[in-house]
């Protein structure tokens, strides 16, 4: 059910793999999807594509949800979600050039107190978040042999919500490859330069990333060698007023990048391992998505994974059965995690901390051409924290099982559960003379 619930960091999306189909399959110009659910839930998805070409790909997509309901004696909960996308492809004989535009608006209620309707209104209590991102593309396609490729892509973004808030980002990517006697070059060069205002302060943003790569396939196995290169700078206002004057902060990263795999047994088991690192952004964006509960003023610093140690193997257990098991240690600087505000109605601040992470994840998915497929999905993370005593808001257990079912050529039935185990939040008491914060426990919770 989609309902207000407590936010969740999700840093990882879990995704399991697919096992490959070679039948073509049919394609069709669109869908519309309509449905219901309880707490007045209205969902509407409409979808319009091209049909397959060797010359043109276009398509436009409309998807809304929103749900109005109520929980007793407290705030409105109301929110919703509303996105539309358009984008189009050109091939040309060497190249294809591609673009897109979208829009996406969210709306929610903080409704996290106790009190008669008539305390705050809906419009105090509203928090809509809205951007507006596009992206044009050109790469290279069928290259001969000896030719260098070549991808290189403009995008941008606007980013703002109703109290005060705005974020503006611009990204250059550039890619080039060549193969060469006995392995393959990659150079992947990327900028990205943004600013962000918040109700006391604003800062100017930039990242600047070099990621060379040596790849080597062979029969049984795979080698892939280089290194990532990250150099950060900012300007950081030296104390949250409006008169604060900024400090100039910039940081350079240098971290490696090495991947292997092995087939074990051919077309049935592979095991691989990564050792990397890398410099993750963090903006008002990407934690509006995962909590737009989110007061004003969020400090915004990026996530310096400095190594992260990958391992696991993949199992194909029958023709339509496949399993991917892993395991990951990784050191990190400036982990997020939320943390309420006191105050009402209840709002997050980020904080920041040291951490150790240790990620199990598992994936079974059965697949039967077009008939049915399943899938289910585990990912369990443990952070081990230097200044927070608990790993707050974060569930160290989550699972997802989904289905897919046709009923008949056009008619099918799918379904999604998911359950996140309990988490630590914190919470306030207070007498006469001083507040006090306290961690809380928060039962898990499962939805569909």
């Amino acid at each position: 059910m989609h309902s207000p619930l407590i936010p969740i960091t999700i840093l990882h999306q879990l995704k399991p793999v697919r096992i490959k189909d070679d039948a073509i399959k049919k394609l069709y110009h669109g869908y519309v999807k309509a449905g219901y659910g309880l707490e007045n839930m209205p969902l509407l998805d409409i979808s319009f594509n091209s049909l397959r070409s060797k010359n043109f790909d276009a398509g436009v997509r409309f998807k809304h949800l929103s749900t109005s309901g109520k929980i007793k004696d407290y705030g409105s909960p109301g929110n919703s979600n509303n996105n539309f996308n358009i984008f189009g492809t050109r091939y040309f004989e060497k190249f294809k050039l591609g673009a897109n535009l979208a829009y996406n608006r969210d709306v929610v209620h903080f409704y996290g107190y106790k009190s008669p309707p008539e305390l705050f209104s809906k419009s105090e209590t509203k928090h809509s978040m809205s951007d507006f991102d596009g992206n044009v593309n050109l790469a290279s396609i069928n290259p001969d042999k000896d030719s260098w490729t070549y991808q290189a892509s403009v995008g941008f973004y606007n980013f703002e919500d109703n109290r005060s808030s705005s974020e503006n980002n611009a990204k250059v990517e550039l890619g080039i490859g060549k193969l060469l006697t006995n392995a393959k070059f990659n150079l992947q060069i990327s900028g990205e330069f943004g600013k962000i205002k918040q109700a006391l302060y604003s800062i100017n943003r930039s990242i600047i990333r070099f990621q060379p790569r040596f790849i080597i396939n062979e029969n049984l196995y795979s080698i892939e060698v280089g290194g990532n290169v990250a150099i950060e700078s900012r300007n950081n206002p030296s104390g949250i007023t409006p008169y604060s004057k900024p400090i100039k902060d910039n940081n350079y990263h240098l971290y490696p990048y090495l991947s292997t795999s092995y087939q074990v047994i051919d077309d049935a088991v592979k095991i691989f391992a990564t050792l990397s690192g890398d410099l993750h952004r963090n903006d008002l964006r990407s934690f509006s998505r995962e909590n737009p509960f989110f007061g004003r003023n969020v400090m915004l610093n990026n996530t310096n994974e400095k190594l992260g140690i990958t391992a696991g193997t993949s199992i194909k257990l029958e023709h339509d059965l496949m399993f991917v098991g892993s395991a990951k240690w990784s050191r990190i600087k400036d982990q997020p995690f939320y943390y309420a505000n006191f105050e009402i109605p209840s709002t997050f601040s980020v904080v920041y901390d040291k951490a150790t992470l240790l990620n199990f994840r598992a994936s079974l998915e059965y697949k039967n051409a077009e008939k049915i497929s399943f899938a289910f999905s585990a990912d369990y993370n443990k952070y081990k924290t230097d200044q927070l005593k608990e790993q707050i808001y974060i569930p160290a257990l989550r699972v997802g099982i989904n289905g897919h079912y046709a009923i008949a050529e056009k008619i099918f039935v799918k379904a999604d559960v998911f359950y996140n185990s309990d988490v630590t939040g914190n919470t306030y008491t207070s007498d006469s003379t001083h507040v006090y914060s306290q961690f809380v426990n928060i039962k898990g919770m499962a939805g569909c």
